[in-house]
């Protein structure tokens, strides 16, 4: 203070001094606020409080006082009577500064490198703490490499000492700690040192204080401001070294011993280490041991691998469940087998001279083949050792040198892999025999085979041959495949002399074939490996539009063109045409179309009326289009629709009855329907509307405000929505309501004592009650009536006779109106009808083929009678008597072949009550005599008569049964 200086000395641990005396501020004036901490064992940083501006300031330094920074003011208006300030080292890199503010009354802090670089922004952990003078004392320090602590004074209401952890970019780890509420001021923190590593069990903190009563205090705590025991867990794991294989290394043996030595700080003997591979083809667990002493080499063997390169590692627990891999992976290679030669072959066994051979055999090894070579024996005696092609799967060597004439011998195969590993075949038993030789084989190069062109003249071009005695060439052109019989035969000298222009036109529209021979001065000769086909087209592809047909309508803007070329060969490319942009022009095309096939060409249109056609190419570049285009209507939008009548928040006073009057236009197609929109809810539709033409609908509204409008829909399926008017409907009210008797209606019967009476009351005020009377006499008042819909009484008991019924209505108005509807007549009919069954009897015969069929029935209400049989074989309606004679006869007549009948009567009264006959009869109707067969007589008639005994034989058959039989003679002589 006497030279207002902010100084510092460095000292070694024996307490001699390192540096001078380094002035970091002659002008800090009243400096009694400094703090230091170290970043290592050769630099620290240096902050103070300097009042002659009221700035926190630091600088850092080497340990033998060279500035590496700065002076940096990290506030320049902390108050005159900001008196505390704290640094510490969070690592070798980076430092936290904290201060307290005393003009705002903040806790600050800020981060900075060890070149004096902000990191990130300010931070403030509290923004009230008093901005009394020297009434806060901040402290901070670090807990492990990349979190710090800090700890405050606050002299507000909640007087005391609080504290935080921060990671290294600042953001809160903790929550504010209330360490000792109502404390002094006095507090320090400490957790880690960056210069020497150590710190409580990597994160852990404490905080010392002196409490009301001038006691110094210490609380600890963890890194999330929990507390803490002071006990040290065991966190750090063991330590593994691999030791073998060794790293990248190459093993040949089929069993593989995995070396590693463990360490630990604690534990002599670990639980259990495991072996981490890649075997499977993940890295996964493959085998662990238990019980392993540290500090010593262990092994772990593993048999059966394939050779490959693998990826190994070994992770070790120790007492405290805590694990750790080594450092890296090891990787090795295992090459236990040597290559695998097999399927060696030569692609010939007899050959011409000159030609090639290949041989090429499979030599495979999971590290590839680094060399590989044959030995072929000439048929001269000599060897040469031939190297072989391996970069592909197939490990070959072409044989050129095939001039002399005899047996050319395979006599050895030899091999090696990538990492050394040998292999050889001394007998592999392949030879091959080389002749003289014709020509050498050639191919046809154009036009291409199966061309398709307009040119009647072509150019025709081949592969050159080889030979050294060559003659010519020998060009031949036939409409049959096998040309047995040549309609065009050219020839060309010289081998060089590849191409021929045809000397006649060929005919149009044919399929011809041509070959190319290549002979030689000897008479041998080489055919192109090839024929090849040249089709003559002139004729252009026809077209039909399938989709859409003309004069149709397409309700998206996707249209889908669906056509059917047809070509008489191949079919190149079709173009979709149209008048889409406004001039005929082509649009989409189809790069392969299916020749004799619908194809389809889609194009995004608007709405619109539009011409389309289809222009198709075949492969010899012949093109036509359909013979007339199609139109197509594309209709995309729904109907216009316009509200004429009444006007936007018009009031409505001259009925409840309320007419709208609407026009719906749609320029592409006509109106399918229109509904009318009251509140948003669909009151009426309407499905004749004539587009263009306005119509209207009438709707009983009672008094209130409405939104109204209309939605219509065109042929197509397009909805439109109109705008919505708004509407008020206010009619004086003099008229009483209207009151409909629905249900049962007039002059009905009824098969049921209990009846629910259905009517409807309207009213533009609303109903206030409606009465039911039954037969004049008042039954039931109903309170809850809802107007404009179905109401209900439900009476039950009702007499068995004939009734009437009536409903009277009061409205809501003030004159109280009130309107009683016309009684209706109704019958109550509990009773079934009876049938009886009178003719013909149960179980009769009838010798006609007309059957009449009588029964009576009885019921004060008849309606009409049925008569059900199974005449045609299954029981079923036959006829209906729709006015039959109560309490008489009554008779069906029908018409009947041979047979046995089952029949009967099923009559309803008005009531819709219904009964049979209590049974079914039955009748037969038989109108076929019996018949007979097989009449014969034994012995035969004689000559002479004699006195024996005669039979006489006769067969009968009839619908039914046989009743008599009777025999008829003049044996006595009548």
């Amino acid at each position: 203070q006497p030279d207002l200086d902010a100084s510092f000395q460095t000292y070694s641990i024996l307490g001699s001094a390192i540096s001078s005396v380094v002035d970091v501020d002659t002008r800090a004036r009243t400096c009694n606020a400094v703090s230091v901490s170290a970043f290592n064992s050769t630099a620290f940083v240096f902050g103070y409080y300097d009042q002659a501006s009221s700035d926190m300031t630091f600088r850092t330094y080497t340990s033998s006082g060279t500035a590496i920074s700065a002076i940096t003011d990290v506030d320049t208006g902390a108050g005159a009577n900001s008196r505390s300030i704290s640094v510490s080292a969070i690592n070798t890199s980076a430092f936290a500064i904290l201060w307290y503010d005393q003009n705002s009354g903040y806790i600050r802090f800020r981060r900075y490198t060890v070149g004096g670089t902000l990191i990130g922004s300010e931070a403030t952990p509290d923004t009230a703490v008093g901005t009394g003078a020297d009434a806060v004392m901040v402290s901070t320090a670090a807990i492990n490499k990349s979190e710090f602590a800090i700890s405050w004074y606050d002299s507000t209401t909640d007087t005391g000492i609080f504290a935080r952890t921060y990671d290294a970019s600042a953001a809160a780890i903790s929550g504010e700690v209330s360490v000792q509420p109502a404390s002094l001021r006095y507090n320090a923190v400490a957790g880690y040192s960056a210069a020497t590593d150590i710190g409580f069990c990597s994160g852990n903190f404490i905080v010392a204080f002196a409490n009301t009563t001038s006691q110094a205090v210490f609380k600890a705590y963890l890194r999330n401001g929990s507390d803490w025991s002071g006990v040290c867990p065991d966190i750090a794991p063991p330590v593994v070294n691999l030791s073998a294989p060794e790293n990248s290394g190459i093993v040949e043996s089929s069993s593989v011993s995995f070396n590693f030595t463990a360490t630990d700080n604690r534990d002599t003997i670990l639980p259990n280490c495991s072996l981490w591979a890649n075997f499977s083809g993940t890295f996964s667990l493959n085998k662990t041991i238990y019980n392993v002493p540290t500090g010593n080499t262990t092994n772990i063997t593993v048999s059966g691998l394939a050779d490959k390169n693998y990826i190994w590692n070994i992770q070790c627990y120790d007492n405290s469940n805590n694990s750790a891999f080594a450092e890296e992976n090891f990787s090795f290679y295992l090459n236990h087998y040597a290559p695998l030669i097999s399927s060696p072959a030569l692609n010939e066994s007899v050959v011409n001279q000159s030609r090639k051979v290949k041989f090429n055999a499979s030599i495979t090894d999971s590290y590839g083949i680094s060399y590989a070579y044959i030995t072929v024996l000439y048929p001269n005696g000599s060897s040469y050792n031939h190297s072989l092609n391996i970069s592909g799967s197939d490990k070959y060597y072409v044989i050129n040198e095939t001039v002399q004439n005899g047996t050319y011998e395979i006599t050895y195969i030899w091999a090696n892999d990538s990492l050394g590993q040998v292999s050889y075949n001394d007998n592999p038993g392949l030879s091959f025999i080389v002749t003289l030789s014709p020509p050498g084989n050639f191919d046809l190069l154009s036009p291409a085979n199966l061309a398709e062109s307009r040119n009647l003249i072509p150019n025709l071009f081949w592969q050159q041959s080889s030979d050294a005695d060559f003659l010519n060439y020998t060009i031949i052109i036939d409409l049959s495949p096998d040309f047995s019989s040549p309609d065009y035969t050219y020839y060309n000298p010289g081998i060089s002399n590849t191409s021929r222009v045809v000397d006649y036109a060929l005919d149009a529209n044919k399929k011809y074939y041509w070959m190319v021979i290549a002979n030689d001065m000897f008479g041998s000769s080489t055919n192109s490996t090839s024929s090849f086909a040249y089709i003559t087209d002139t004729l252009a592809p026809s077209i039909s539009l399938d989709y859409p047909e003309n004069n149709t309508f397409s309700a998206t803007n996707l249209s889908l063109f669906n056509f059917t070329p047809a070509e008489a060969n191949t079919i190149g490319s079709c173009v979709l045409y149209g008048n889409f942009t406004g001039s005929f022009l082509p649009n989409e095309s189809l790069a392969s179309p299916s020749n004799g096939q619908t194809n389809s060409i889609s194009s995004s249109l608007p709405e619109g009326v539009y011409l389309w056609n289809v222009r198709c190419t075949d492969s010899a570049g012949n093109f036509g289009f359909a013979q007339q285009n199609n139109t197509v209507i594309v209709d995309l939008n729904g109907p216009s629709t316009e509200l004429l009548s009444p006007p936007n928040m018009s009031v409505y006073s001259t009925s409840n009855n309320v007419i709208f009057t609407i026009n719906a236009t749609d320029a592409m197609s006509g109106i399918s329907s229109c509904s009318l929109i009251v509140n948003e809810q669909v009151e009426q539709t309407k499905t004749n509307v004539q587009n263009g033409i306005p119509y209207n609908f009438t709707n009983f509204l009672m008094n209130g405000n409405y939104t109204w409008g209309a939605n219509c829909t065109d042929l197509n399926g397009h909805l439109s929505v109109s705008p919505r008017y708004n509407l008020s409907v206010l009619v004086i009210d003099t008229n009483p309501p209207l009151v409909t008797l629905n249900y049962p209606p007039s002059s009905s019967y009824i098969s049921n004592s209990s009846i629910s009476f259905n009517y409807t009351a309207e009213d533009a005020t609303g109903i206030e009650n409606c009465s039911l009377f039954i037969d004049g006499i008042k039954n039931s008042t109903d309170t809850d009536v809802e107007n404009l819909d179905f109401n209900y009484f439900n009476v039950s008991e009702i007499s068995e006779w004939h009734h009437n019924w009536s409903v009277q209505c009061f409205d809501n108005s003030t004159e109280h109106n009130s309107y009683a509807a016309a009684a209706k007549n109704f019958t109550v009919d509990l009773t079934n009808p009876e049938v009886s069954l009178e003719s013909p009897a149960d179980a009769s015969f009838y010798i006609s083929s007309t059957v009449e069929l009588n029964y009576t029935p009885s019921d004060s209400n008849l309606k009409n009678c049925s008569l059900y049989g199974n005449f045609s074989g299954i029981w079923e309606l036959q006829s209906t008597e729709y006015s039959p004679a109560n309490g008489s006869i009554n008779s069906f007549s029908i018409v009947l072949s041979d047979g046995t009948y089952v029949w009967n009567v099923l009559c309803y009264d008005l009531s819709g009550r219904s009964s049979y006959a209590p049974a079914n009869y039955t009748v037969s109707v038989d109108m076929t005599a019996p018949s007979y067969s097989g009449l014969s007589s034994y012995p035969v008639s004689p000559v002479n008569y004699s006195s024996i005994t005669y039979y006489f034989n006769i067969t009968w058959a009839d619908n039914f049964e046989v009743a008599s039989v009777y025999f008829e003679s003049n044996f006595s002589g009548s």
